[in-house]
């Protein structure tokens, strides 16, 4: 994971509350593509309030998210479904937990998206619901683009367009089925690039940095 990953995520906690107005009710993701990962870095702000009725209503109990010892595996199964960024809509993709911190209102959430790599399971203990991942460039890409041209080499001469990386589609419906009003900002940057979706009840998939 690089530096830069704990850089936005300690810049975005230390803010303050006051930096961040609550007229409704938001969430707010910033992504950011590690090359040499092969993974996507995520730091998501929730606020606690919501993020602990959306728990309770799918656990059938109250959920405290500072005290329950299943938080994290609470937490981690949520994102699970309520969360993915790949080169096509809807494509699952692998969440990697790093951590959580909650402030006076809101909690921030880390992990990582895994879109192309191999598996974290033997195929002997993956079950149906796990995703299949695309085995890993032998050497390392330095940039999202190359990691897809590399990724096109196995498809067919029809299929293949190596002149530019495939748009990315990124879903954030988290506390959509809670709060009708609920409204998602997510922030995606790649290669020093970075463009802004907002998603709410009716948009729930942004496209960004489509083909030119």
């Amino acid at each position: 994971m690089n530096s830069r990953f704990f850089v936005v995520a300690a810049s975005l906690l230390f803010a303050g509350s006051n930096a961040w107005a609550h007229p409704f009710h938001s969430s707010t993701t910033e992504i950011e593509w590690n090359a040499s990962s092969g993974k996507f870095e995520v730091a998501m702000r929730l606020r606690i309030a919501d993020l602990e009725d959306a728990l309770s209503a799918i656990e059938k109990r109250r959920v405290n998210v500072e005290t329950d010892p299943d938080r994290e595996r609470f937490v981690k199964a949520y994102l699970q479904k309520h969360f993915s960024i790949g080169h096509r809509k809807d494509e699952k993709c692998l969440l990697h937990w790093v951590g959580m911190e909650l402030e006076l209102h809101d909690a921030w959430v880390y992990f990582e998206a895994e879109v192309a790599g191999k598996p974290s399971q033997p195929a002997n203990q993956q079950t149906a619901d796990t995703p299949k991942l695309v085995e890993p460039a032998t050497a390392t890409v330095k940039s999202w683009d190359e990691l897809f041209r590399r990724r096109d080499l196995s498809s067919t001469a029809g299929d293949r367009d190596t002149k530019a990386a495939p748009p990315i589609h990124v879903r954030c419906s988290v506390l959509l089925d809670l709060q009708p009003e609920q409204e998602n900002v997510v922030t995606v940057t790649v290669d020093s690039d970075t463009e802004t979706a907002l998603l709410n009840g009716k948009v729930r998939t942004a496209v960004l940095f489509p083909r030119k």
